[in-house]
């Protein structure tokens, strides 16, 4: 009996062994696929300050003729690398009204990645001639509150305070058919002012990354009272990252 408890005990190390490997391994993975950073709105990431990231993602978004932009068809993955060039990556906004959104996304390891929480812009052109002051004034729309607006990255809450970010004025071209969500527009280039909440984020390690997003928006002129919020945006961004 001895002999036989022995040599139990001795298969049974290693297999515990092995055991314990495997779920330190499998704990090794989960971590590696969550790690991320976030620039804040006072940085410069790449070497240009924040809001100019902020006025290329809207030079990208309303540049991208209505044939190959992400709001005609959300699920098409390959939407995703349209004009994308340089070291960010950007995703699109979530239009109201659209229901829950399913986004995946490829991206190259090693870009950052930028997201629009909530945001507007205003121009010279496609709300007809503005002034300078004009522009200013439609562009600071947005008096959403911290608490309608929740984003997640791989399960973790984003802090969103302090993070509001104004750009300074820039050119923004529309080209010969551009996305309709706003109305008619004329193509041409035009003085432009954005203002909103961003998600950017950096040194994504390889794997899938998951980007959950609710708001609800309470713009300039529906305070209220009562306010009039606009319908909720939901989205869920699968970027795997490789």
């Amino acid at each position: 009996m001895l002999d036989m408890k022995l040599l139990f005990i001795r298969l049974l190390m290693p297999i515990l062994f092995i055991i314990i490997l495997s779920w330190s391994g499998m704990t090794i993975a989960t971590t590696a696929r969550s790690d991320f950073d976030i620039f804040t709105v006072d940085s410069s990431p790449y070497g240009s300050p924040y809001s100019e990231w902020v006025a290329k993602w809207w030079t990208w978004w309303a540049g991208i003729p209505i044939d190959k932009h992400p709001v005609k068809d959300y699920s098409d993955p390959e939407r995703c690398s349209v004009m994308q060039n340089g070291p960010v990556w950007f995703l699109p906004d979530i239009i109201p009204g659209e229901g829950k959104i399913n986004y995946n996304c490829n991206v190259p390891l090693g870009k950052a990645v930028m997201l629009p929480i909530t945001t507007t812009f205003c121009d010279s052109g496609t709300a007809g001639p503005m002034t300078d002051t004009e522009i200013v004034e439609c562009a600071d729309n947005i008096l959403t509150p911290l608490n309608n607006m929740k984003v997640t990255v791989d399960g973790k809450n984003v802090n969103l305070d302090e993070s509001l970010i104004k750009t300074d004025f820039f050119n923004i071209t529309i080209p010969e058919h551009p996305i309709d969500i706003w109305g008619a527009i004329n193509p041409g280039t035009y003085k432009a002012l954005a203002t909103g909440y961003f998600l950017f984020l950096h040194d994504l390690s390889p794997g899938q990354h998951n980007i959950e997003l609710r708001v609800v928006d309470l713009l300039k002129g529906n305070e209220g009272p009562p306010p009039r919020f606009d319908p909720l945006r939901e989205a869920s961004f699968k970027i795997l990252v490789q």
